[in-house]
């Protein structure tokens, strides 16, 4: 009596573990499938990160190339004269406060190269 219940629970046992195997197969077919699908799309995003590594790499040389080599020299045109109210020209760059100072700013910058 004993034995037959052991014998009936490993036949369950091996019933739903091959039942399992069934189903993770299926998943596995699925999951190539699909890793079969994206293939083409993987291989175009790596060509275009080698591509992009290239082009970072390309334009590191050539800042670089170009920061070595001396500043060309310019004669200076002279600056208009403009205001600098509202203006802070802390660290070489002038920082505007305000819509109505930049407006401003801007309408005086194209009458100077107008003139």
């Amino acid at each position: 009596m004993i034995g037959t219940l052991l014998d009936l629970a490993i036949i369950a046992l091996l019933v739903g573990a091959v039942g399992f195997g069934l189903v993770i197969d299926r998943r596995v077919k699925r999951l190539t499938a699909a890793l079969r699908e994206l293939e083409p799309a993987v291989q175009h995003f790596s060509s275009a990160v080698d591509r992009s590594v290239a082009s970072v790499t390309t334009l590191k040389t050539e800042t670089r190339a170009t920061q070595a080599q001396p500043p060309l020299r310019r004669e200076a045109a002279p600056a208009p004269a403009r205001s600098t109210a509202g203006l802070d020209m802390t660290g070489g760059t002038a920082r505007i406060e305000g819509k109505a100072d930049l407006v401003r700013s801007f309408f005086d910058t194209m009458r100077s190269r107008e003139a």
